[in-house]
C-alpha cells in the first residue's frame, strides 16, 4: 500500500451559537499582534499565521508549524464578542520567541477572569479586515484576501509536473479527476487519489496549505501510481510544503494554471469543461453542515453512489445505487471532526460533525 500523506494543522474545538456570519468559514491571515504594549507587524511574514472560526463548532488559532493552538468559546447571540472558556497551546520542536509567546498569550492571559474577546469586521477593497480585542486591551489584526475569480470559479485538471527540474507528463490512459480551490479557502484536488483540505490566501498570488488529508489507494497500473505518488508524495507533501507558501499563475486566456512550490517544483493544470453529469454534481445540496446527527443530500442524479471518509481517507459510510434524487447519511454515532463526502467517486464537500 502507498504511504498516506496527511498535512494537518487544524485542531478541533467546540463552540456554541454565532452572531456575525462574516467571521466564519474564512482562513484569516494575521497582520499585526499587539500584546502587553509590544507591537509586531507580521504582514510581510511569508510563513503567515492563520485563524479559522466555524460557527458553533470549530475554533483554531494556528501559529506556526511547531505550535498549534485550540480553544473552546461561547459566542454572544446579540453582539460581536465571544468568551473563551478554554485555550491551550500544543508545541513541539518550538523555540520560544516574543511573537509566538505573545500570540498565544493573547488568548490565555485572562483565563482566570472572564476572558471576553470582542471583534470588528470591516469590508475593504481586497476582502475583509478583522480585529480581535481582549479585556486587557491587547489586539490582533487579520485580513481575508478574496482570491481572484479566474482561480476559484474554475475546475482544473492536472496535466504535468516538474519535480527537481524533471518533467513528468500525466499518463494518457488515465485522465484523472478535478482540482478546485474555492473562494473560502477549501481545496479539493485529485489524480488517482484525492486530497481535501484548506488554504490561506495572501495579498498577492500565493496561498499556504493549512491542512490536506489524502486518501490511500493503489492502482493496478504502475505508471498511474508513479504520477500519483509524485503529485501527492512530492508536490503536496513535506514539512517545508506546509510552512512555505505556494504561488500560482493563470495564463493562456485563463485556460492554464501553474502552481509553484517554494523549491521551484510546479504542477500545471488545464481548465476542464464540465460534462453534464459533472455540472449537475456541482449543484448538489448538502445540509445541515455542521450537523450532529443526519446529513441530507439532494439534487443527485439517478443511481448515484455516496462515500463518506474521515480525514485520514478511511471509508466510513457508503450508499450505492440511490434511486431518488435525495438521501441522507446518519452520522450520530461518529466522532466529532471533519469528514469528506464523495459522489460517484468525486469529492463534493467537507462535512463537519458536531
Amino acid at each position: 500500500m502507498k504511504k498516506l500523506y496527511i498535512l494537518f494543522l487544524g485542531i478541533l474545538g467546540i463552540l456554541s451559537s454565532a452572531q456575525n456570519s462574516l467571521l466564519f468559514n474564512k482562513n484569516w491571515k494575521i497582520e499585526q499582534v499587539n500584546v502587553n504594549g509590544s507591537n509586531k507587524d507580521i504582514s510581510n511574514d511569508q510563513y503567515a499565521y492563520f485563524i479559522t472560526f466555524h460557527s458553533d463548532f470549530l475554533f483554531n488559532y494556528i501559529s506556526t508549524i511547531c505550535s498549534e493552538n485550540l480553544g473552546k468559546v461561547n459566542f454572544s447571540s446579540s453582539s460581536n464578542d465571544f468568551v473563551i472558556t478554554e485555550a491551550k497551546t500544543s508545541s513541539s520542536n518550538c523555540q520560544s520567541n516574543e511573537l509566538n509567546d505573545n500570540y498565544s498569550l493573547f488568548f490565555t492571559k485572562n483565563a482566570s477572569a472572564n476572558n471576553k474577546i470582542s471583534y470588528n469586521i470591516e469590508t475593504v477593497s481586497y476582502g475583509y479586515k478583522l480585529k480581535l480585542t481582549n479585556i486587557s486591551g491587547d489586539y490582533i489584526s487579520y485580513s481575508f484576501y478574496t482570491p481572484p475569480t479566474d482561480l476559484t470559479n474554475t475546475v482544473w485538471n492536472i496535466s504535468s509536473l516538474k519535480i527537481a527540474s524533471v518533467n513528468y507528463y500525466k499518463p494518457t490512459h488515465w485522465a484523472g479527476n478535478n482540482t478546485t480551490i474555492f473562494s473560502n479557502g477549501d481545496i479539493i484536488t485529485s489524480y488517482f487519489n484525492a486530497g481535501s483540505g484548506s488554504v490561506g490566501f495572501y495579498s498577492d498570488n500565493r496561498f499556504r496549505v493549512l491542512n490536506l488529508a489524502i486518501t490511500l489507494a493503489d492502482s493496478f497500473d504502475q505508471e498511474i501510481n508513479n504520477f500519483d505518488g509524485l503529485y501527492f508524495g512530492n508536490f503536496f507533501s513535506g514539512t517545508d510544503g506546509r510552512i512555505n507558501p505556494y504561488s500560482y499563475a493563470i495564463s493562456n486566456g485563463n485556460e492554464t494554471l501553474v502552481i509553484t512550490k517554494y523549491n521551484g517544483d510546479t504542477a500545471t493544470y488545464t481548465k476542464k469543461a464540465l460534462a453534464t453529469s459533472e455540472a449537475a454534481k456541482s449543484k448538489i445540496s448538502v445540509y445541515p453542515n455542521p450537523s450532529s446527527d443526519v446529513i441530507k443530500i439532494e439534487k443527485l442524479k439517478p443511481n448515484s453512489s455516496l462515500e463518506l471518509t474521515d480525514s485520514s481517507g478511511k471509508l466510513i459510510r457508503t450508499i450505492s445505487n440511490i434511486k431518488s434524487d435525495k438521501t441522507e447519511i446518519n452520522i450520530k454515532n461518529l466522532a466529532s471532526g471533519i469528514y469528506y463526502l464523495k459522489v460517484d467517486g468525486q469529492s463534493v464537500q467537507k462535512i463537519i460533525k458536531k
